[in-house]
């Protein structure tokens, strides 16, 4: 979102946030600084503390289909509460399934593959996906426990394993 870009939708009343997905830290700081009128919707999991700290109030995350809890409790530790301590507490729990979804290199993949674990029903894969073999997946010993939305996908994955970039 070029400067032009983010000036023409300012005065658009129906447009009160952008979704931030370009991956670069800096450039949403200069877009807030620059735009702070104009709310920021995280759509990148990794930096999603930092946009919390910064202002942002709301995300996308695809991982929150099969995982609300755990969702639910960054977001409202760190947008309602604005405890950030127990937020990256959170976040660093969840970092191991969000680095793999964002460089495990098949993300809508992944997502159908915890959604069918977790019970909701999902539809065939693009013929452009390349399908997910369960030994792909690896998401450490600590993210498996018996309560919260995710257990039964967290439960189905292997013991923590280097996760290759296979891009």
């Amino acid at each position: 979102m070029d400067k032009e870009f983010l000036e023409g939708v300012l005065d658009i009343k129906k447009i009160l946030a952008i979704k931030e997905s370009n991956g670069s830290i800096s450039r949403y700081f200069q877009h807030m600084v620059l735009y702070p009128e104009l709310q920021r919707v995280c759509g990148f999991d990794d930096q999603v503390l930092d946009q919390f700290l910064w202002g942002t109030r709301s995300w996308i995350a695809g991982a929150s289909n099969f995982m609300p809890a755990e969702h639910v409790a960054l977001s409202s530790a760190c947008v309602e509460k604005e405890d950030f301590v127990l937020g990256r507490k959170l976040m660093k729990a969840m970092m191991p399934l969000i680095y793999l979804l964002e460089n495990g290199g098949k993300y809508n993949q992944y997502l159908k593959y915890g959604a069918s674990l977790a019970g909701i029903p999902i539809g065939g894969e693009r013929a452009t996906d390349r399908p997910v073999r369960c030994g792909e997946l690896r998401i450490p010993q600590a993210l498996r426990r018996p309560q919260g939305a995710g257990h039964r996908l967290l439960g189905a994955l292997k013991e923590p394993q280097p996760v290759e970039d296979i891009r």
